[in-house]
């Protein structure tokens, strides 16, 4: 479901954003969102990125805890949404990420966080 744009807050669905491909520097694709957890108080708490997985999952890849105010959300121009995180697939590669079968209970603090989130028309 697109976003939409009016002078109130914007509303985002999960299940507008799991399965979405998540892109970074030079628009390489890093994952796709495998789930959205969320805090006590039912705020997002994280983005759960899958990366490096055979087609297009986690299978064999690895789990990211992305902060929400790290990501970049944007209109693609088609009805859709876009999704970008200030980071490179070798970046990701590189780092240790998390068992799925042991989530975090927090984001990892070593995404920077930028605005919580932006739109693009």
């Amino acid at each position: 479901m697109p976003m939409q744009t009016h002078s109130g807050p914007t509303v985002l669905f999960v299940k507008s954003l799991l399965g979405l491909q998540m892109t970074g520097r030079e628009n390489a694709v890093l994952g796709v969102v495998e789930d959205v957890a969320l805090d006590e108080s039912g705020k997002v708490a994280y983005i759960a990125l899958a990366h490096g997985g055979l087609l297009g999952t986690a299978l064999g890849g690895k789990h990211f805890a992305v902060p929400f105010g790290a990501i970049a959300i944007h209109n693609d121009g088609q009805g859709g949404l876009q999704l970008t995180l200030d980071a490179s697939a070798a970046e990701l590669a590189g780092a240790p990420g998390y068992d799925p079968q042991n989530p975090p209970l927090a984001a990892d603090a070593s995404f920077h966080e930028g605005p919580a989130m932006t739109l693009r028309v």
